[in-house]
């Protein structure tokens, strides 16, 4: 299953350790986890965050995503 976690490196909400522990559990879970941190982003959803759900439920559903 994968799991995108995305991440400001400046995130006022949420500790970059967090987020490193939560990939861990996942990935120990089985989880195909996807991290990305967004430096100089704040505490919100980015287009590449938007764009990489997409390509996910894309490949999940088993379809090729919107313009590819």
């Amino acid at each position: 299953m994968p799991v995108l976690l995305g991440f400001s490196e400046h995130d006022p909400h949420i500790p970059i350790g967090w987020v490193r522990e939560t990939e861990a559990v996942m990935s120990a879970l089985g989880a195909e986890v996807i991290t990305r941190i967004y430096p100089g982003a704040g505490h919100g959803i980015n287009e590449d965050e938007v764009a990489n759900a997409h390509q996910i439920l894309a490949r999940v559903a088993g379809a090729s995503p919107t313009g590819a």
